[in-house]
Parts: structure tokens; C-alpha cells; sequence
């Protein structure tokens, strides 16, 4: 009788480490012997067989994480970039405070670069863009932003050469503060966790709007 205990013992825990392990990257309770859901290593959420997720139907494939940088982050750099200008508040871009925030300002005709240096997040999986705050001080249109990326990687040389991307006109009215869209259209498509991106933006002054850009935040969201 002690040696069949024994045995029954012995074999339960090889009966139950299969679907202990199995339950690694599911959600939702076994039903017929199956997960209804499955996220896979990229964050991708797959439904098996007769699998259906509430949430009004919804389908949610990625989570986004994002980077957070401030105004107290960005520095400036003359136009051979060759010396670390001083933001103040007579300069431009200049620091200022509007809207009881700190902020970059760029008035009409200065097209100065502000940039942060960061490195991508270990829990990078694909993606990549950026987000700013902005807010223009009069007039019926706010003027556009110009930005720019430099990726470096570890053993790699060193990138020189800017990829200007396509300025963007946030929309909105003086007053009411915009999060617009920066999309990276090329740069990215080889970006991995560990490389060393270099954002750089400013008032674009080709653009008809004669009013002040004022940068609150920018924030780098991708997938983990």
C-alpha cells in the first residue's frame, strides 16, 4: 500500500508540470483543455478556437510604453554643431514659463535645433515614434515642427548624417495646447534595444505662421 502512495506521489507532479508550464503567456481559464487567449513574444494577442475577449470587442494587439522628456532635458548646439549654445531666456530656442509650465520657445524666423540623447529601453520589441506638446502664442494657425534623428549603436560608426523627417502642422487653436504625432518614417526600421537615438526639433520657419512654438513635452512611445 506505502509503495503504490508512493508511486501516485511521484506521478502527479509530472501530470500537473505540463499545464503549470503551459499557462506561461495565457489569458483566461482553461476551457476543453485550451487558453482562449495567447500573447506572443512581441505582445501580440492571438484568440484560439471559439476564443472570444469582451472589452467591446476590441482587439488589442501591442502595449505602449513611453519615454518622457521635459524641456530641462534638450539642449541646443550652433549650426556647424560644433558648440553647446546656452538655452536662456533670451535665446532662441529660449526657456521661458507660459501657462505656469516651463517651456522651449521658438518666436518667427528662428529655426534653432533643441535635442535629447537617450538609449532604447531593454524592453524594446518594435515601434518607435514621438509625441510633443505644443502650444502657439496668437494668430489662427500654429506654426510647423521640424525634428530629426541620429541612431548610434555600440561597436557601429558614429551616424552624421540628420534624416530631417516631414515638418507637421499640429492643429488646434492658440491656447489650447496640442499632442501631436511625430512619426519616424525610415530611421526606425532597424532600431533595437540598446541604440542611442538623438532627437532633435524646432520651429520650422518655412512655414506662413508668424506666431511663437512653444515646447512643453516630448515623449518616445514604442512596443515592449
Amino acid at each position: 500500500m506505502k509503495k503504490i502512495l508512493f508511486g501516485c506521489l511521484l506521478v502527479i507532479p509530472l501530470i500537473l508540470s505540463p499545464v503549470f508550464a503551459e499557462t506561461t503567456g495565457q489569458i483566461g481559464g482553461m476551457v476543453d483543455g485550451d487558453y482562449p487567449w495567447t500573447i506572443d513574444d512581441d505582445g501580440t494577442l492571438t484568440g484560439n478556437s471559439d476564443a472570444e475577449l469582451e472589452l467591446g470587442d476590441i482587439a488589442l494587439t501591442t502595449w505602449g510604453t513611453c519615454l518622457h522628456f521635459t524641456p530641462g532635458d534638450f539642449v541646443a548646439v550652433d549650426a556647424a554643431e560644433t558648440t553647446v549654445v546656452e538655452i536662456t531666456t533670451a535665446t532662441g530656442p529660449k526657456i521661458d514659463v507660459q501657462n505656469r509650465k516651463p517651456c522651449l520657445v521658438w518666436e518667427d524666423a528662428e529655426e534653432s535645433y533643441a535635442q535629447v540623447t537617450f538609449k532604447v529601453p531593454a524592453n524594446y520589441v518594435s515601434g518607435g515614434s514621438f509625441r510633443a506638446f505644443t502650444d502657439y502664442n496668437t494668430g489662427s494657425d500654429s506654426p510647423s515642427i521640424e525634428y530629426r534623428v541620429l541612431i548610434d549603436s555600440d561597436g557601429d560608426a558614429w551616424d552624421t548624417a540628420w534624416t530631417v523627417q516631414t515638418a507637421v502642422d499640429p492643429s488646434g487653436t492658440a491656447g489650447k495646447p496640442e499632442l501631436t504625432d511625430l512619426p519616424i518614417t525610415t530611421d526606425f526600421a532597424s532600431l533595437a534595444a540598446g541604440d542611442i537615438v538623438t532627437f532633435s526639433i524646432a520651429r520650422d520657419d518655412d512655414d506662413a505662421s508668424t506666431a511663437d512654438l512653444e515646447l512643453y513635452y516630448v515623449e518616445f512611445y514604442y512596443n515592449e
